[in-house]
């Protein structure tokens, strides 16, 4: 009975999908179907396999969310985005609306799908999702170029990651905060929006957090961890190398900073192999093209130079003020702009008061509001992982480094830009989740504090934009604006030092400050 309530429900939502493509309707139902079957009846059978009401309604409810904003953001940009050639085609993202494109034009013509993997094909630096692509289009939708196809895989692909990050919350989290951090990797609206859009980053993603769920349970079941670790290892290759070998090197350092003399040498070689590989395919997909040909570590270390010097350059290029205050800036001082900036994007005041079109503004904010709440979780994590108890400090210190230093390589990769460091960012979700969670239920009195702190500092920056836009209030030199928050910051923090250190004296609390 399971069996034929998945397949009605699948072939519903092909129908209804196929409504809004070209070509024969009977033919984009068909070929709906085919993608979104197997979708639905693997999240159904995990779900019960789990034996958990919860999981059962975050897997179905967040691929059917997945699903419907997809299908929104293609109807609503093609009807009410800004004028222009991609969103006419209803593509938020420039590199989905590229790839897309050139995937249904490999698709439509004699050449192997292998030539995806070829420099001509500019819009996908690897080739995997458009070689993907391409096949949907070729052996499914030869008939009528039909994008949704794309959203539909990807958004049971992206469900998909949140069943074996349950699995691995729990084995590291407490139950309740392995509930909320699942409910933040299921609807964190970052995720949500890639996942609707044609973007690489959900089968990163689920991919990724396979590869960690296979690592922490290698020890008791062998055979189905190595199974799983050769699935989502192929799928990163194939998608992207060069997260392949980011996630190499994380889960590589994680595991050695955790427990890493009472692992055994199969594990080691497992994550080696793994990141040697993620260097070789990375290295190839770009030599030649980023840069010139030359030995593996020459053309990453090329490669991330140019990578770091370009991203400057576009955000220099991007935006006056930036121009401005990099003239103004002593050359030493740019990178570190470069980082904190990309640390704060999307700005939350820049979503409410820059000039936007409706759908547009909606996106923005829903976006920002979201980071400004993960954000200070991550900041406290600081706080959470130098309290927690000794046996488990080193596990949380490698989540807390790793989250860092990528959120710091994702800023520079995307030289800040509000769409591109986000999206770059977005890659480590699976750590992030989990420190987020577990920081929110070690929350103390600092917390309040660093609240106080963000409030005012989005205060300040509220009213910078408002006099930027609309002329209301003068406006502060940008880099006394941050002086005034960094003291009030020094004030709060000073001060609460203080406050605790009389408190404690005269005996009103106990040792720990809660």
């Amino acid at each position: 009975m399971p069996l034929l309530s998945g397949l009605g429900i699948a072939a519903l939502l092909s129908g209804i999908l196929a409504v809004f493509q070209d070509g024969n309707g009977w033919r984009g139902a068909l070929a709906f179907f085919v993608v979104l079957a197997p979708g639905w009846l693997i999240l159904e059978h995990l779900s019960a396999s789990e034996k958990s009401a919860l999981l059962r309604r975050l897997l179905l409810a967040s691929f059917l969310l997945r699903l419907a904003l997809g299908l929104g953001l293609y109807l609503g940009l093609s009807r009410y985005g800004y004028p222009n050639e991609q969103e006419r085609a209803g593509y938020l993202f420039t590199d989905a609306y590229r790839r897309d494109q050139q995937a249904w034009e490999l698709a439509q013509s004699n050449r192997p799908l292998t030539d995806a993997f070829q420099q001509r094909f500019y819009a996908d630096q690897y080739g995997g999702l458009l070689a993907l692509s391409a096949a949907l289009y070729r052996f499914l939708s030869p008939d009528a170029h039909r994008p949704l196809l794309i959203v539909g895989l990807g958004a049971w692909i992206g469900a998909l990651g949140i069943h074996f990050f349950w699995k691995s919350a729990q084995k590291l989290l407490s139950p309740a905060a392995a509930r909320n951090a699942t409910w933040l990797f299921a609807f964190y609206p970052e995720m949500l929006l890639l996942s609707a859009s044609q973007m690489r980053e959900p089968f990163l993603i689920t991919f990724g957090t396979m590869l960690l769920f296979a690592l922490l349970q290698y020890q008791g079941k062998k055979r189905i961890s190595a199974r799983i670790l050769a699935g989502s290892l192929a799928g990163l290759l194939l998608i992207s190398p060069g997260t392949a070998l980011a996630f190499g090197i994380a889960l590589g350092f994680w595991l050695w900073l955790e427990s890493g003399r009472y692992l055994s040498p199969r594990v080691w070689l497992i994550v080696g192999l793994m990141t040697l590989l993620g260097m070789l395919l990375f290295s190839l997909s770009v030599a030649g093209i980023s840069v010139e040909k030359g030995h593996v570590l020459e053309v990453l270390g090329e490669w991330s130079r140019l990578a770091v010097r370009w991203s400057a350059y576009q955000l220099e290029r991007s935006s006056g003020w930036v121009q401005k205050l990099f003239r103004e800036t002593p050359p030493a001082f740019q990178i570190p702009f470069i980082i904190g900036y990309g640390y704060l994007q999307p700005v939350l005041p820049g979503a409410f008061i820059e000039p936007s079109i409706p759908i547009r503004k909606a996106i923005s904010i829903l976006r920002a509001t979201a980071w400004y709440a993960l954000l200070p979780l991550l900041i406290f994590a600081f706080r959470a992982v130098w309290k927690a108890p000794a046996t488990e400090r080193k596990r949380w210190l490698a989540f807390l480094v790793i989250t860092w230093v990528w959120m710091t390589i994702a800023s520079l990769r995307g030289g800040g830009d509000q769409w591109d460091t986000p999206r770059y960012r977005l890659f480590f979700l699976t750590f992030q989740a989990m420190l987020a969670a577990y920081a929110w239920e070690r929350r103390d009195v600092w917390w309040s504090r660093l609240l106080w702190i963000e409030g005012f500092s989005l205060a300040v920056f509220f009213q910078w934009y408002l006099s930027r836009y609309y002329h209301i209030g003068g406006r502060l030199p940008f880099f006394t604006m941050i002086g005034i928050i960094f003291a009030f910051a020094i004030l709060i923090i000073s001060g609460s030092l203080l406050w605790d250190r009389m408190r404690k004296k005269a005996g009103w609390e106990r040792d720990d400050g809660r």
